[in-house]
């Protein structure tokens, strides 16, 4: 934050509460992940195969808007809400790179449609986790937890 002749100036807000006005309620399960965004005949934003939702309040960053998403390397953060859905709070323009951070529930070795091709997410089956991983343009591999 700086201070301007017109007041305060924020470059980014990050809001961590939400409640109010939300349809439906969020569980407080925070996700973010990368990867590659199509849009599908909805407009509903899609990365390996997984649905997210796209709602007024979700926040656009680096000139993008929801016509130039598709075939976009992207870092969404988000909720999941009560009702299993996945509601996406912040979009970034991301290069992609041989290192991805994720944060979810790993299952089956997997995270986010990316499945692990050693057995470094297998400890965490089940579990909400937020790890970093290397990534070779397909799988993942050699993740640990980021602290």
């Amino acid at each position: 934050i700086q201070s301007t002749a017109q007041g305060l100036w924020a470059k980014e807000v990050d809001f961590e509460s939400s409640d109010a006005g939300d349809p439906l309620p969020d569980l407080g399960n925070k996700f973010e992940l990368e990867g590659r965004a199509t849009l599908d005949s909805n407009n509903q934003l899609q990365i390996n195969g997984v649905t997210f939702i796209i709602d007024a309040r979700t926040q656009f960053d680096d000139g993008l808007t929801l016509a130039t998403l598709d075939q976009k390397w992207l870092q969404i953060e988000g909720v999941e809400l009560a009702d299993g859905q996945w509601l996406v709070k912040e979009i970034d323009l991301e290069q992609q790179s041989n290192e991805l951070e994720l944060t979810g529930k790993v299952s089956q070795n997997s995270l986010w449609g990316y499945h692990a091709s050693d057995a470094s997410l297998a400890t965490f089956d089940g579990k909400w986790v937020n790890v970093e991983c290397q990534f070779d343009g397909m799988q993942i591999h050699s993740c640990r937890i980021d602290d």
